[in-house]
Parts: C-alpha cells; sequence; structure tokens
C-alpha cells in the first residue's frame, strides 16, 4: 500500500513539474509568427540590432502588421524576444527609459503625456516584449499578439 501511495505522488509530482515546464517554455519567433500568419497577421523577421535600442540584449525579433484585416489595419508593431521573463523585463525598462530620453530631446512635447504614451506602448508576456507603433490599438489585436506568444 505504501509503495501504491509513494508511487502516485511521484507520479503527481512528475506530471506538476511537466505542466510547470509547458506552461514557461519560452516564446519563440518561429512559433508566434506561425500563429500569427494562420490569423491574417503579416510577420516578419526583424534584425534584432536595429530593432531595440543600442545595449539591449535580444534573441529575436519580430515586426507585425495587422494590414489585412479592415478593422484593425493600423495595428503595428514589434515583438522582441529574450532569454528569459527576467531579461525581458529589463529589456522593456531599458527600452522605455531610452524612449523617455528620445522625447526629452523633442522641444514643445508634454514629457508626462510622452511618458503615459510610451508605457503604454510596451507589454511584456514570458520572454516577449511587445512594442505597439500605434495608438488606440484595438483590443482584438492585443488578444490575438498575446494568444500568439507560443
Amino acid at each position: 500500500m505504501r509503495g501504491l501511495v509513494a508511487a502516485g505522488i511521484v507520479a503527481a509530482a512528475l506530471l506538476t513539474s511537466a505542466a510547470s515546464a509547458a506552461v514557461t517554455k519560452p516564446f519563440t519567433s518561429s512559433r508566434t509568427a506561425t500563429c500569427l500568419a494562420a490569423h491574417r497577421v503579416i510577420a516578419n523577421s526583424a534584425p534584432v540590432k536595429t530593432s531595440v535600442p543600442p545595449g539591449i540584449p535580444a534573441v529575436a525579433a519580430l515586426d507585425f502588421t495587422f494590414a489585412l484585416i479592415p478593422a484593425q489595419a493600423v495595428d503595428h508593431g514589434s515583438i522582441v524576444f529574450e532569454r528569459d521573463p527576467s531579461a525581458a523585463r529589463r529589456a522593456a525598462a531599458a527600452w522605455l527609459s531610452y524612449s523617455l530620453a528620445q522625447a526629452a530631446r523633442v522641444q514643445g512635447i508634454d514629457q508626462a503625456r510622452a511618458r503615459a504614451i510610451l508605457k503604454a506602448a510596451f507589454t511584456v508576456r514570458g520572454n516577449a516584449v511587445v512594442l505597439w507603433d500605434n495608438a488606440h490599438v484595438k483590443p482584438a489585436s492585443r488578444r490575438r499578439i498575446a494568444g500568439c506568444l507560443r
């Protein structure tokens, strides 16, 4: 009886471990691009050097556009893939700081408003940083990108 209980505990531990590994599996540009293409979102590999500011390491990058979907045609942006979620959070913070420094150089814009706009443009999910290049992104577009991060 004890052996059966011990075997059950070991099996449960293995299943829990496998489930958590599946949840924490890093997103990749190829799986994400395949999913986006299946939903009529144009996604192309982008050179990392020109996709992120200097000093921010990245594994891969995608540019995407919803141009084929009339109700979401103006929604577009980039997804940058980092090694792990903590690297993605650091990259997003550094990217935001860089963007704010760039905005501070522009004379005549409200810096508080620029900060709010830039903060709304960045999303971090797992090891991916999503940067929306347009304002007023449709909720359906946000859901599609989130759903296709794989």
